[in-house]
């Protein structure tokens, strides 16, 4: 970006042109230009699958507590198992020898039986607090034994045992059901965890890779359409922005793509602009160089009219002279307009300052209107000057007021030459009001719609022939009028005509 972009760009004739390419407009809303930067959206990424590989790590270690606590209880089953195992086996070797002292009527050992046995219901009986009483009940037994016992106390202590053996038989079936049901269970958790965590490092896996797919995806689209845009706005793109749909760094890039369009665009304008203003010059220039010579040419043929004419009407006085065939009068006349035309077309083509200065506006309406009297186009037409004669000084540049009241005099006798029957005719008009001098140049000619109204001040739009107009004028008549403080507006009825109003600051204002 040079500095003649960022500050503005001199056009021949002085006049300094604004560009602000930082004023491109960007589509996409204000959200997009607040967005994530890509650094920050890859931090935000990393977090997220840093997250999801806690989260599945506490889903799994959950998963395995619940695994360790199954297993706890079924090695605390397999312990309830030995022990009841033990009772059984203690209870088959009691009743054996119970057996036994039955027949021989000797209790060889049964006391030791029975105290083992009592031991190895205890130990059960702190599972199973069912076994209470049979413990209370081998205890008395086991008290009450005496070598000389009877046969009927014996039996007792039979059926006692057989008692304790079924409860101890159902106490195993329990266990061994219970064991077998956590043994099923503790595989189903093995089993579940497997599946849960390769199912969830498989999604994971699939949804990171679906996000970074959508992510490149996108990414390398909006790179893209980036490189196409570069490329167009290389061969002279000139249509509508490029639509910014991201808020990082390649959305940034997308806003420098068309704040560089916007400005090449505005560069491209100035140049155009540029090179009219320098035609213009240059054909004022000419136009001066001929008024130089046709005055240089012309004065001296009119010096000796004037000459002959005033010594035709000294003659006059002294000799036989009719009125019908000595009138110099007529000679004075012819002469004095031809210096008149002389004065002005070497008026309008000298050179002017193109700084702003305090001008008589209804002066410089009146000599640009005289001086288009002499064209063609303005044949037929009545021009009607409405000035305000108390109208202040107004403030500047005196060839760009000139250019732009030739401008829309022009538009107006072109309107014109189309209307046919009634009077046609153009008014300009002066006045003090709306915060400045008002300059009204009007028309009732064809006018214009509204569609074609809003695009007057387009810079190449035009209803002209090629061989009238390139549609540069109301495009260059804004550029100038703004420069010189004011502002233009146009209104138009179709088949009613049409009145460009002019505002520019008065002398009051620019002295202020």
């Amino acid at each position: 970006m040079t500095a003649a972009m960022k500050i503005g760009l001199q056009a021949p004739d002085g006049a300094v042109l604004p560009v602000d390419p930082g004023a491109a407009p960007d589509s996409g809303s204000a959200a997009a230009s607040a967005g994530l930067s890509l650094r920050a959206k890859g931090l935000i990424v990393l977090c997220v699958l840093f997250v999801y590989i806690l989260v599945v790590l506490g889903v799994v270690a959950l998963q395995w507590h619940r695994s360790l606590s199954v297993n706890a209880r079924i090695e605390n089953l397999h312990l309830q198992e030995t022990k009841a195992e033990r009772l059984q086996g203690s209870l088959s070797h009691a009743i054996i020898n119970l057996q036994d002292t039955l027949k021989s009527g000797n209790p060889k050992d049964l006391d030791t039986d029975l105290a083992l046995l009592l031991s190895d219901t205890r130990r059960l009986e702190a599972h199973y607090p069912r076994l209470s009483r049979h413990a209370a009940r081998l205890a008395t037994d086991l008290a009450r034994l005496d070598p000389g016992m009877a046969g009927a106390t014996l039996r007792s202590l039979r059926a006692n045992l057989e008692a304790v053996r079924a409860e101890v038989e159902v106490i195993s079936a329990e266990i061994h059901e219970s064991k077998t049901a956590l043994t099923a269970d503790h595989f189903a958790q093995q089993g579940w965890i497997a599946i849960l965590a390769a199912s969830m490092s498989l999604g994971g896996v699939a949804l990171f890779g679906v996000v970074t797919v959508l992510f490149f995806t996108r990414l390398a689209r909006d790179i893209g359409k980036l490189e196409a845009r570069a490329m167009d706005i290389v061969t002279g793109y000139d249509g509508a922005p490029l639509e910014v749909t991201r808020g990082d760094e390649v959305g940034g890039l997308m806003r420098a793509v068309n704040r560089t369009q916007s400005a090449l665009r505005l560069r491209e304008k100035q140049l155009e602009l540029a090179r009219q203003q320098r035609f213009y010059q240059e054909k004022m220039a000419a136009i001066g160089s001929l008024a130089a010579g046709v005055a240089h040419e012309i004065n001296n043929p009119i010096a000796a009219i004037s000459g002959f004419a005033q010594s035709m009407s000294d003659h006059r006085r002294t000799s036989r002279c009719s009125d019908a065939g000595c009138r110099p009068e007529l000679i004075l006349e012819q002469t004095g307009r031809i210096a008149m035309i002389s004065r002005q077309l070497a008026e309008m083509a000298s050179t002017h300052s193109q700084q702003p200065d305090l001008l008589d506006l209804n002066g410089l309406v009146e000599r640009t209107s005289n001086f288009l009297g002499y064209d063609k186009r303005f044949r037929g037409i009545d021009v009607v000057l409405d000035l305000d004669h108390d109208l202040p000084a107004v403030h500047s540049v005196a060839d760009h007021l000139t250019q732009v009241l030739m401008n829309l005099m022009i538009n107006a006798a072109d309107a014109l030459e189309s209307t046919q029957g009634g009077a046609r005719r153009i008014r300009v008009a002066t006045r003090a009001g709306g915060g400045g001098a008002v300059l009204t140049v009007s028309d009732n000619g064809q006018g214009m719609d509204r569609a074609l109204l809003s695009r007057v001040f387009d810079e190449s739009f035009t209803t002209k022939p090629l061989d009238k107009g390139r549609g540069l004028g109301l495009f260059l008549c804004k550029i100038l009028i703004e420069q010189n403080g004011g502002r233009i507006e146009l209104e138009s009825v179709l088949q009613a005509g049409t009145t460009a109003r002019i505002v520019l600051p008065l002398r009051e204002r620019a002295a202020a």
